[in-house]
């Protein structure tokens, strides 16, 4: 499975730096603990999980390599790629610059609460910052409803 970790980081576009350096062992670690929980998830072997991931890094990689120079700096860290929250599992067209990514949704319907009277983490993040920046609040249409 070593060779597979390897193999997976080498192919994540944000190692490019890299080069034929060694792979940092947390690196190695947090890849290691993704083709494990993949295998456990979707009761694949730990081959297919890796395979998996590889395709998923390889795809990102192909995305990224679309982007502006300026934009690559926002390319996610290793370890937040195949953290825990899974950011390799979403779809290829999230990693899509130049085009909507929310299907042409507007700040408000992607910041909605996804139920009545619930409000979103996003939604509650983007309301503090907005209490910080109330001109900014105000052109985006984020102002506290009155009842």
């Amino acid at each position: 499975m070593q060779g597979d970790v390897e193999q997976i980081a080498r192919a994540y576009p944000g190692n490019a730096h890299l080069g034929g350096r060694a792979i940092p062992s947390l690196q190695q670690n947090v890849i290691h603990q993704a083709i494990l929980r993949e295998s456990a998830e979707q009761r694949i072997s730990l081959t297919d999980a890796a395979k998996y991931l590889l395709e998923r890094s390889t795809r990102f990689a192909e995305q990224t390599a679309n982007w502006l120079e300026t934009e690559r700096r926002y390319i996610p860290k290793l370890e937040n790629f195949f953290g825990p929250d899974c950011q390799y599992a979403k779809p290829d067209e999230c990693w899509s610059k130049g085009q909507p990514r929310s299907n042409g949704a507007t700040p408000q319907q992607i910041l909605a609460p996804r139920l009545p009277g619930v409000e979103s983490d996003g939604q509650r993040r983007f309301k503090e910052y907005c209490r910080g920046n109330s001109e900014y609040a105000e052109q985006m249409g984020f102002t506290e409803r009155q009842p």
